[in-house]
């Protein structure tokens, strides 16, 4: 990416990919790049993490169904908030005013997230549902903010730009965010499963099997586990989900610094 920069800044070519000259436009170019590569990391970081949240969480032990239902609310805002671009924008006008409330919206809606229970899938699909709005409201706001503040030769390349910076975002955001979820989430599950599967009767010996059985998506992945039954089978799997919760949570926090 560096080499590519000074090869954008110092080659002597007629029409370059990122023309230099677009990031002196600072209030109709350069911040809403900021936005788009904010919004990247959120919107790419839940399509590929909330699956694994609703998998651990609300979904059935083997129920691969489960998961896609649970998936559907992130999708179905990001087209509500391209309706409501299409359809309120250009009535409302004040883009600027309409970019703070989107990103604002977005910072709500994770923000609530954070305070989900093993009991509240209803409430995840709301949040998730009404956070995708400000997912597609505020890329559609920057990208016409910025077609209407550089000039008519650039547009293409400040949209092209724009949308750039917004996966490259998205790249950042999942390296970061798979950093941390890969470095909570063992010791969090052993924290958690360990001392509700000894209070319920299992013996310290099958503590690894347990946490390891945890760990797979099927509903029969415990039936190895000696001196398991079911009721602590249920409680491991309570306990689980209060894992994935905990877990979530910094990663939600991230999302939303």
């Amino acid at each position: 990416m560096v080499l590519f920069g000074l090869w954008e800044v110092f080659a002597k070519v007629p029409h370059k990919v990122f023309p230099p000259v677009l990031f002196k436009y600072v209030r109709g170019f350069d911040l809403f790049c900021v936005a788009m590569f904010v919004t990247g990391s959120f919107v790419y970081a839940i399509n590929t993490y909330w699956p694994v949240f609703t998998q651990n969480v609300y979904a059935r032990p083997g129920n691969y169904t489960d998961i896609g239902v649970l998936g559907i609310q992130q999708g179905a805002g990001v087209m509500t908030g391209t309706f409501i671009l299409g359809f309120v924008t250009r009535r409302v006008k004040h883009l600027r005013i309409q970019l703070i409330i989107a990103i604002a919206w977005q910072v709500i809606w994770v923000g609530c997230l954070c305070t989900l229970t093993p009991t509240s899938k209803g409430a995840a699909m709301a949040f998730v549902y009404l956070g995708g709005i400000g997912v597609s409201w505020t890329i559609g706001v920057c990208l016409v903010s910025i077609s209407l503040a550089v000039p008519h030769k650039w547009i293409g390349a400040a949209t092209g730009a724009a949308n750039c910076f917004r996966l490259t975002g998205a790249t950042v955001g999942l390296a970061a965010y798979s950093a941390i979820l890969s470095s909570k989430i063992g010791p969090e599950l052993s924290t958690q499963i360990i001392p509700v599967a000894n209070a319920a009767g299992l013996p310290p010996s099958s503590d690894s099997a347990v946490v390891a059985a945890a760990q797979v998506f099927s509903a029969t992945a415990f039936a190895k586990v000696p001196g398991i039954n079911a009721t602590i089978i249920a409680a491991v799997q309570l306990a689980k989900k209060w894992a994935y919760i905990a877990v979530y949570k910094y990663f939600l926090f991230a999302l939303v610094i």
